[in-house]
């Protein structure tokens, strides 16, 4: 290929950030990537691990907590005879804003096709296992309204192994601010959103008291998950779709900011998004992208993240660097963020 345009992390390997050597050209090698990283799934033969997709206002701040920290200067190793340095400081986003809302909970953030078995089985696992109170909220689904079709939102693995499943699902935005209706989300322990129409999420939930509810749920220390859509609306900077004239392009809209300063995409293998996620980071460039596949899911802790599943995580640097993560892969996403110059 010439120049070397991304890195593959065998999995004996500590992961760390490592750029590439020609920035702003991902996009471009869309086929060779995918290929490259089939490749390394196939030749690293990694198992499974042993255990078990209508722009809308900003998500409420008691939902996002975000601490600027313009205070925070670096120790610039002046020497105490020089003038002072009256250039802007360089923080590093790990020290101006958290990697997840909370450190107690979990996000479950899946990129679609088919889920196996192992993962559904994790994601009740973090919620609580038999003792789980799960809450399926199906509102991207165009058949969301259709109440003879909710069965098929209901997981298999669901059976007999969890406490309860119950549904939420509005397009009102009056319901979805409604206490009463709303008190479905007050003792879960797991909140699940299936694929679909990520702006319709949005269009319903930002700025809600059922967004406020479905926060509380990881500050209570349980998880939140979804796929596909459901997995696109937990960023704040939400990729919404494309432009039919440019596909490459994403539409730029307002998430549900659960992972701030981080854009999720999803399909990203199979559906060949690399330059639509490394659009949207150079429209946001204190911003590092992650690009789920199929069949794949990147769980996170607070500042702390593992892959699970039958493919690749990318994650997609403002600098041009690609770093490629497969099964049982674990990192830190503040080793990834960008560097923030704050004025001084």
């Amino acid at each position: 290929m010439g120049k070397e345009m991304f890195e593959a992390i065998p999995p004996s390997e500590t992961t760390q950030p490592r750029p590439v050597t020609d920035r702003g050209h991902l996009g471009r090698i869309s086929r060779s990537f995918r290929a490259m990283v089939a490749a390394l799934v196939l030749s690293s033969a990694l198992p499974m691990p042993a255990r078990t997709e209508n722009e809308v206002p900003s998500a409420p701040s008691s939902v996002i907590t975000m601490e600027d920290d313009a205070s925070s200067d670096m120790d610039m190793q002046a020497d105490a005879d020089e003038e002072e340095d009256d250039s802007p400081a360089t923080v590093t986003a790990e020290d101006e804003v958290p990697s997840t809302i909370t450190p107690q909970g979990k996000l479950f953030i899946a990129g679609g096709g088919v889920l196996s078995p192992k993962l559904r089985k994790e994601f009740i696992k973090l919620g609580g296992g038999k003792k789980a109170r799960v809450v399926i909220i199906p509102t991207a689904n165009d058949h969301a309204d259709d109440l003879t079709l909710r069965h098929t939102f209901v997981w298999e693995e669901f059976n007999d192994n969890v406490e309860k499943v119950d549904f939420f699902h509005t397009r009102d935005r009056d319901v979805a601010n409604d206490e009463t209706e709303t008190a479905i989300l007050d003792d879960a322990t797991a909140v699940w959103f299936p694929g679909g129409k990520q702006l319709d999420l949005a269009a319903a939930y930002v700025k809600t008291r059922t967004l406020e509810k479905i926060a509380a749920v990881l500050q209570r220390g349980g998880v939140v998950g979804g796929t596909s859509a459901g997995a696109a609306v937990v960023s704040g900077v939400m990729i919404g779709g494309s432009y039919d004239h440019d596909p490459d392009q994403p539409i730029i809209s307002e998430g549900f900011n659960f992972l701030p300063r981080i854009v999720v995409d999803q399909h990203f293998l199979i559906r060949e998004r690399q330059r639509r996620l490394e659009n949207a980071i150079n429209e946001h460039p204190d911003h590092f992208g992650l690009g789920i596949d199929e069949g794949t899911a990147i769980i996170i802790t607070g500042n702390e993240a593992v892959v699970m599943g039958k493919s690749t995580v990318t994650i997609v640097q403002s600098d041009g660097g690609v770093i490629v993560l497969g099964n049982n892969r674990r990192v830190k996403l503040s080793d990834y963020r960008p560097q923030v110059i704050l004025a001084p």
